[in-house]
């Protein structure tokens, strides 16, 4: 019974650390401080400790971010974000281990519903225009954009990456799942999730999203015509709205675009710099900006995910990434778009919105925040599953 107890006991802290993240990221840590007390009562260091060393894709990410941080300058924040690293690990390893065949549905449900409240959330916000937008968000000069949607993400960009997922999420339910109430589930999910992402006026999840399920229809035809819908819904939206952000004219006086390239222009200066180990992680806030004559102010990230990850950890922790990346991939492509099972409706998710985390990291480094990741590394759990043996149910009777 005990064996039983904790699989639903840790099961649910996962899926509580689901919902918290999605609606109150602040308070995150609840239930990843719960998980971590549970490890302990249920005696699963152990097996966490043998199973992340059995790994040596994590171990030699872990190790380039140790590296990175001795040789930063600010030393404490980096060690502070390679603890944080490891945790993630911990939650690969657990999902991996408590998320099984028969608990697919629970985590589409789950990440169905936080995407329909966070959309409602971000609907309720443009009518009323509660909290506000900072003056950064939009080029006033450029665009006539009054208030761009961010929900419970805290930035319109992040937000448009988390309903990337959602939309996703419910176009494959719509397409492998026979589950009737589901897929009603799913189409109202999608058209509100759509709704809020036009409005967070993102262009990278706008293009990303088109982009990624464009790719997914090479492998499965049913995805052609849900791209079609985006495509035009986008399209129509930017038009009617006169918003304008999908024009190639205002992209040119977007002073967003200067902005971006002034910061790739001083992640470059860095990396030249500190090409092998990077500046540390969790520290490119705090260094950007004073290798930059014309940005004054604390940048929260290279905008970029590939020059942030060499900004960070250098070439050795691209390399180390990039390992790691391999592995997911290949376990995914062995999976994606094959109805056989939930797991691979999951892989075929996962390959889509990895797919459009790639491309939306050639403009930002979205991927990397902490508000967006923790999805990330669920999929990346449950794709990658646990190497260790399962106890079987009799074993668990006992």
């Amino acid at each position: 019974m005990k064996r039983l107890s904790s699989e639903k006991t840790i099961k649910l802290t996962i899926y509580s650390l689901l919902i918290v993240v999605g609606l109150f990221p602040l308070l995150s840590f609840i239930p990843l401080v719960f998980l971590l007390l549970f490890i302990v009562r249920f005696n699963e260091g152990e097996f966490i400790i043998k199973d992340i060393m059995s790994r040596k894709e994590l171990i030699l990410l872990t190790i380039s971010m140790i590296a990175s941080s001795i040789v930063s300058e600010l030393w404490y924040i980096s060690i502070f974000f390679t603890i944080l690293f490891i945790m993630k690990m911990v939650f690969i390893i657990l999902v991996g281990r408590y998320i099984k065949e028969k608990d697919m549905n629970e985590v589409i449900i789950i990440i169905l519903g936080l995407g329909f409240i966070v959309s409602i959330i971000g609907l309720i916000q443009f009518i009323t225009g509660i909290g506000g937008m900072p003056d950064s968000w939009i080029d006033q000069g450029t665009y006539t954009i009054n208030f761009r949607v961010f929900s419970t993400f805290y930035n319109p960009n992040i937000l448009s990456a988390f309903l990337n997922l959602v939309i996703i999420t419910g176009f494959t339910v719509t397409i492998y799942l026979e589950n009737n109430r589901l897929k009603i589930y799913s189409y109202a999910t999608v058209a509100i999730a759509l709704t809020s992402l036009l409005l967070t006026y993102s262009r990278g999840g706008w293009i990303s999203l088109c982009i990624a399920l464009g790719i997914a229809s090479l492998y499965e035809k049913s995805y052609i015509k849900y791209t079609f819908i985006v495509v035009m819904a986008l399209v129509c939206f930017d038009y009617f709205t006169e918003a304008g952000r999908l024009s190639a004219n205002k992209l040119l006086t977007d002073s967003s675009i200067s902005y971006r390239l002034e910061v790739w222009k001083a992640s470059v200066k860095i990396i030249k710099e500190n090409i092998l180990l990077g500046i540390g992680k969790g520290t490119s806030w705090y260094e950007i900006h004073t290798y930059s004559d014309k940005i004054t102010w604390y940048v929260s990230h290279a905008h970029n995910l590939y020059l942030q990850i060499l900004v960070e950890g250098g070439v050795i922790g691209l390399g180390a990434y990039v390992y790691l990346s391999r592995l997911i991939w290949k376990k995914i492509k062995l999976e994606a778009f094959n109805n056989t099972s939930n797991r691979n409706i999951i892989s075929t998710i996962s390959f889509i919105f990895f797919v459009s985390l790639l491309i939306y990291g050639i403009v930002d480094a979205v991927p990397l925040l902490e508000q967006i990741d923790v999805f990330i590394w669920l999929l990346v759990g449950i794709n990658l599953g646990n190497k260790a043996p399962h106890m079987n149910m009799k074993s668990a009777e006992v």
